[in-house]
């Protein structure tokens, strides 16, 4: 299923949806959700393969996410800095990331900004 953005308007709207997994479910580059789709139960996040690019989103859509699972994305230039606002975030994990160095260096920066936010629990899992 490829996530437009009316679908995702819907999946944001499913009350008890706690894990999302989307494996090449992106149609073009850019995947840009309105401060308006908040996927509010949403624990677990895996987004794997697919020609992503850029990721415009964050603690706004996902305030009780507990894990981000990136999985395969060749072309990710980094992940959303203001995803390191979600005070509930647990773990980042990236496996076969393309770009590694925008998305190694977004994630530490995540890391490091929740830590100074008090949050030693976020573990950043690279490989």
């Amino acid at each position: 299923m490829i996530f437009s953005r009316d679908v995702m308007n819907l999946l944001a709207n499913l009350p008890n949806l706690e894990v999302l997994k989307a494996d090449n479910a992106f149609n073009g580059t850019d995947w840009k959700l309105d401060e308006d789709v908040v996927f509010n139960e949403l624990k677990n996040l895996q987004i794997k393969s697919g020609c992503l690019v850029r990721w415009e989103g964050g603690s706004n859509n996902f305030p009780m996410l507990e894990k981000l699972l990136l999985y395969g994305l060749n072309e990710l230039e980094e992940i959303p800095e203001n995803i390191g606002e979600i005070m509930t975030l647990t773990l980042i994990q990236i496996h076969s990331c393309g770009r590694m160095n925008g998305v190694e260096i977004s994630a530490k920066k995540i890391q490091e900004e929740q830590e100074s936010l008090g949050n030693y629990e976020l573990k950043v899992q690279i490989t």
